[in-house]
């Protein structure tokens, strides 16, 4: 199965993509590049080397795609990354991991298991995964948790990588060519290209991805960015006054293109058969049950579109 590469389009301008698009170069700072495919479940190791090192916050690590690639933080919400100084930073915040001072050449091997929602890092081929003895991929030992950055296994994470100085440069081994480690027993070596994302996580057609993000707000990537629900829909809020329930799909609300609510309208359902609507506003009388709107009227906008969980 082929293997992923950084992404020539999710990416800053100020990237340049060389060696088969593995080898990414900075031409200014806080800028980053994220991997071209993404992965929901699975184990995966993969390895990547700051081949240039001279900023203290250029990092490589895993990423939702919530991360702006332009202004990248040294820690930025929504990841989980090393830095120059060893620190292992975790949705934004050091985790209090640490790999010891890092030097430009040093490969640092990555393992994520999304099945338990756990990651690893360390310097390939043989030190301390996330700086611990006693910490091992191969039996989920010692993992730092990922839910925070994937809403509990909702979203798809990305390998990422991000620069603090100008010409610092990250070579990434994705599967393509031999590792300097050895990936964990159980895990994929390599991170594969074009996995199917679940319609429950995914949205096709409106930005890049719908993403339920810490602490549990739904977000269209690249559209309005505008709250509308809860990750699970239990604590989270709809923007005009109205409230969800349940996994992904308000109950009692639908959402329009601008990402607001049309308060009074209602929803139903949130397995087979639920929707979210992505286009067009729903009159404040219609309902919509599976689907299908019950009153056969969509009040201002015949053009709107149906997206069904399945």
């Amino acid at each position: 199965m082929a293997n992923t590469t950084w992404s020539t389009t999710d990416k800053s301008p100020n990237v340049t993509l060389t060696g088969g698009n593995l080898i990414a170069t900075a031409a200014a700072t806080a800028v980053g590049a994220r991997a071209a495919d993404r992965q929901i479940t699975g184990k995966f190791y993969w390895e990547c080397t700051p081949t240039v090192w001279a900023g203290a916050n250029t990092s490589v690590g895993v990423c939702n795609s919530t991360v702006a690639v332009i202004g990248m933080a040294a820690a930025p919400v929504g990841s989980l990354n090393v830095i120059k100084s060893g620190t292992i930073n975790l949705n934004g915040a050091a985790s209090g991991s640490t790999l010891g001072a890092l030097v430009a050449g040093n490969v640092i091997g990555i393992a994520v298991d999304l099945v338990a929602q756990m990651g690893w890092l360390r310097v390939a081929p043989s030190g301390n995964w996330n700086g611990s003895a006693t910490a091992n991929p191969a039996t989920g030992i010692g993992g730092l948790p990922l839910n925070s950055i994937s809403s509990g296994g909702l979203i798809p994470l990305y390998p990422v990588c991000a620069f603090a100085g100008v010409s610092d440069s990250t070579t990434a081994n994705f599967g393509d060519t031999a590792f300097t480690g050895t990936a964990p027993s159980g895990f994929t070596g390599g991170f594969t290209a074009g996995a199917t994302i679940p319609l429950n996580t995914y949205l096709a057609g409106v930005g890049r991805e719908a993403l339920v993000s810490s602490p549990g707000v739904l977000r269209i990537g690249g559209v309005a960015r505008e709250a509308l629900v809860s990750g699970l829909g239990l604590s989270g809020r709809l923007t005009g006054g109205a409230f969800g329930r349940g996994n992904f799909v308000p109950v009692f609300a639908t959402l329009d293109l601008a990402g607001s609510v049309t308060a009074q309208s209602q929803g139903r359902g949130t397995g087979p058969g639920a929707f979210l609507f992505l286009g067009g506003r729903i009159g404040a009388a219609s309902s919509l049950v599976g689907g299908v709107s019950s009153t056969g009227v969509v009040a201002d906008d015949p053009a709107y579109v149906v997206t069904v969980i399945t």
